[in-house]
């Protein structure tokens, strides 16, 4: 099932069943921009056989909570999560999609709500714990973007990704940028893909393409990394930058890095991004 709201200036379509939520269309409809990357067919249904990265088509959803499959701890975690792929309700009120999902096994629902102002985008996540397990979480916005090759990542007004053959992706960081913020490298280097974490002192990024750039803000209490992915998808350079709660691309490699946050019974986390045009 897919659903669309608008105003005067922005449309998002959105695509919701059994098998996950996605918002697969971000567009300035002012300028005639489509602000993220999707290359999907998907309408509500996932394959539960097949990976993540097998189904993968672009667009933006959570991950939660987990990233890639694997026992830890004596339990196993789902590859990308659960929010990806559990059902969903969605009810579209005119400029507000609201998307209720429930996970039965794993106890966790979801609710998206998006919403659309004259100058931004404002979206809010909640997620509850209805379950009477005490679990560890690492939680991303998955948000995709077409990398041209003018294309550029700003983190707080300063230059740090790049493309200079419109091919890989580098960090360019500079000794204003170093006061601000800390780069490290997980270790996680291929042939055709760059991840990287970046710990921020304030939640935003821009990224900026051509004569046009799109600011996402959000709490950096609650995200105080930014991961960043570039990969080749069908010839295009495909950039994914994900506001993230803990380092690492797994419940493992966070620990590596840090303490997991807990997720306790009963409890309700709440995430908020603004997606603000320039």
């Amino acid at each position: 099932m897919r659903e669309s709201i608008q105003n005067q200036r922005f449309q998002v379509q959105a695509a919701a069943g059994d098998s996950g939520f996605t918002v697969t269309s971000v567009r300035d409809l002012q300028n005639r921009r489509e602000w993220i990357y999707t290359d999907s067919s998907f309408t509500g249904e996932r394959n539960g056989d097949r990976s993540y990265d097998e189904q993968y088509g672009g667009g933006m959803e959570f991950l939660f909570p987990s990233d890639e499959k694997e026992i830890y701890k004596g339990k196993c975690y789902a590859d990308h999560g659960v929010l990806w792929r559990m059902p969903y309700q969605v009810k579209r009120e005119a400029d507000t999609l609201r998307a209720e999902g429930f996970h039965a096994g794993a106890g966790i629902r979801a609710v998206w709500n998006i919403m659309l102002t004259d100058s931004f985008i404002l979206q809010k996540l909640y997620i509850c714990n209805e379950s009477a397990e005490t679990f560890p979480f690492l939680i991303r916005l998955h948000p995709s973007f077409l990398l041209e090759r003018d294309t550029v990542l700003n983190l707080h007004e300063k230059q740090i990704l790049y493309e200079p053959d419109g091919a890989y992706c580098s960090f360019k960081p500079d000794s204003r940028v170093a006061d601000q913020i800390d780069i490290s490298d997980p270790g996680t280097w291929k042939a055709h893909d760059l991840f990287f974490h970046i710990r921020q002192k304030k939640g935003e990024f821009t990224i900026t393409q051509k004569d046009r750039s799109l600011r996402v803000e959000y709490e950096s209490e609650t995200f105080p990394f930014l991961t960043v992915c570039s990969f080749m998808k069908e010839g295009k350079r495909i950039g994914i930058l994900e506001p993230a709660n803990v380092p690492g691309i797994s419940l493992g490699s966070a620990q590596r890095f840090g303490s997991l946050p807990l997720f306790k019974p009963g409890e309700i986390r709440e995430y908020t991004f603004r997606l603000i045009p320039q």
